[in-house]
């Protein structure tokens, strides 16, 4: 029979990313980007809200007893929660973000893997501790033997160590599934298909790499809603889905020409892409289904296409000079006239009320959608590449082949430019939670800025080609860049 939702429980202000059961089925707890874990009385009235983490909580694991709840966060440490007392403590001695906890079957000790490399046990209630060293790159995942004396670890390094507890040592190393080199965010490894991709080894900051055969790139990419797959559009006019669990790309279709532009659904259910060549059309494209759709309208080259929040429009930004609206699924189309040059970039804002316009007379416009609101922002001394929203809608942020990224106060006088870039900026995009703006370039370099200080954060460096396109996962865990050469990166964004 079909699933009926029961309940709906409200309180988090961001994502939640994790759930778990108590083992008595009586509670549950949940972690969420707005740096909380909460638990919820099933059948009862009961809540609580435990704070103290200072960066996102990932995961929420209770201790076979259900006595205890373990959260693993981004601000490197590990919290314990005595659930129905006053129990608490910080485990603290990870220096890089925890990316695994898992309790023994006794509920005594505590292991976590980071990606500082290391694996760690602690003995919950007491002072034993433990740093289990190995991995020569960040830890993916931890997991206890049935019997509590070993311990598995899973690095990108490509390894698998089963550990020998009582004596803190590695009692068997071995390679998991050969040519399996990295892992993604918190989903299951990429793996190396026998054509494309090919995932290199993790070194740094880069924890793996893509590469098409013959020569081919996808300088289009975009991460699902949910994670675990990959839409990327390239020059041979395929666009294809890659499942970032298994490495297999599925290919939806082809356009008469060239396609550098892909965005999905919110729903996650379709893909849209457009045309540089050929017809000049928008394709819809239904992953895991049938349903196709041609959008025709453009007299010349589509660079850029966005789906509108609720998933109703599409938009599309053209070589013609024009800015269009798609109903999809509807008859209602627009046509937004302004622009003197090509429109390079097109997106909307998260409450889907604006639609903003990056182009190559040197501005950037927004449109209110449904209403007469225009504005024209200048600033830029050379084509705008590149426009992206914060997620809450308040900032604006534009890429130029000026060299500079500029943040824009959208409905206010706030104005910020971020220099450092020695090429033209293609690409710039917002992480999940508006904490990091990052921005690719033709100088070979991905940077990470922090907004409210207008200064760098982070520098990648690209060996091959430059950046063409960012693409966020949504826990903000790794960033994905499409280059014009053959290969995509994809990126730690939480660097040393």
């Amino acid at each position: 029979s079909a699933a009926r939702r029961s309940r709906r429980l409200e309180g988090h202000t961001n994502l939640v990313w994790s759930v778990s059961w108590s083992p008595d089925g009586r509670w549950l707890a949940s972690g969420s980007l707005d740096r909380t874990v909460r638990l919820w009385e099933v059948g009862g009235a009961g809540r609580a809200v435990l704070q103290g983490h200072t960066d996102w909580v990932r995961s929420v694991r209770w201790s076979p007893d259900g006595r205890w709840l373990a959260s693993r966060s981004g601000d490197n440490t590990i919290r314990l929660w005595e659930v129905g007392g006053a129990g608490r403590a910080v485990l603290q001695g990870h220096t890089r973000w925890v990316s695994s906890v898992s309790w023994s079957p006794d509920g005594r000790w505590l292991a976590s893997g980071s990606g500082d490399k290391t694996v760690r046990l602690w003995e919950v209630g007491g002072a034993g501790r433990a740093v289990l060293q190995g991995h020569t790159s960040f830890v993916r995942s931890v997991s206890w033997s049935p019997d509590g004396g070993r311990l598995a670890s899973v690095g990108i390094d490509g390894r698998l160590l089963i550990w020998s507890v009582d004596e803190a040592r590695v009692a068997v190393s071995q390679p998991w599934a050969a040519r399996q080199a990295a892992s993604v965010g918190r989903r299951a490894p990429v793996v190396a298909s026998p054509w494309v991709p090919r995932l290199a080894e993790a070194e740094g900051a880069c924890l793996g790499v893509i590469r098409g055969e013959g020569g081919q790139f996808a300088p289009g990419v975009a991460v699902s809603p949910d994670g675990r797959r990959l839409g990327t559009a390239s020059p041979d006019g395929q666009v294809r889905v890659w499942d970032l669990g298994t490495g297999t790309a599925q290919t939806l279709g082809k356009h008469e020409g060239q396609t550098d532009s892909v965005v999905w659904s919110p729903d996650g259910r379709w893909l849209a892409s457009g045309s540089k060549e050929g017809n000049y059309t928008v394709r819809l494209w239904e992953v895991g289904g049938a349903g196709r759709a041609v959008l025709q309208g453009h007299t010349n080259s589509v660079f850029s296409v966005s789906w509108s929040p609720d998933g109703r429009w599409l938009a599309s930004g053209s070589y013609d000079h024009t800015v269009r609206l798609w109903e999809v699924g509807g008859v209602g189309r627009a046509v937004l006239q302004g622009h003197t040059d090509l429109v390079w970039s097109v997106s909307w804002s998260p409450d889907g009320r604006w639609l903003a316009s990056g182009s190559w007379d040197n501005t950037v416009r927004l449109w209110e959608v449904g209403g007469a609101g225009r504005a024209v922002l200048q600033g830029h001394t050379d084509s705008v590449r590149s426009v992206s929203w914060s997620p809450d809608g308040r900032w604006l942020a534009s890429g130029s082949r000026d060299n500079t990224v500029r943040l824009w106060e959208v409905g206010g006088a706030g104005r910020a430019v971020l220099q450092g870039h020695t090429g033209s900026v293609n690409s710039v995009s917002w992480s999940p939670d508006g904490r990091w703006l990052a921005s690719g370039s033709y100088d070979r370099t991905v940077r990470l800025w922090d907004p409210q200080t207008g200064q760098e954060h982070a520098r990648f460096t690209i060996p091959e080609r430059y950046a063409y396109d960012l693409s966020w996962s949504p826990d903000g865990a790794f960033l994905v860049s499409g280059h014009h050469g053959d290969i995509i990166r994809i990126w730690d964004t939480r660097p040393t």
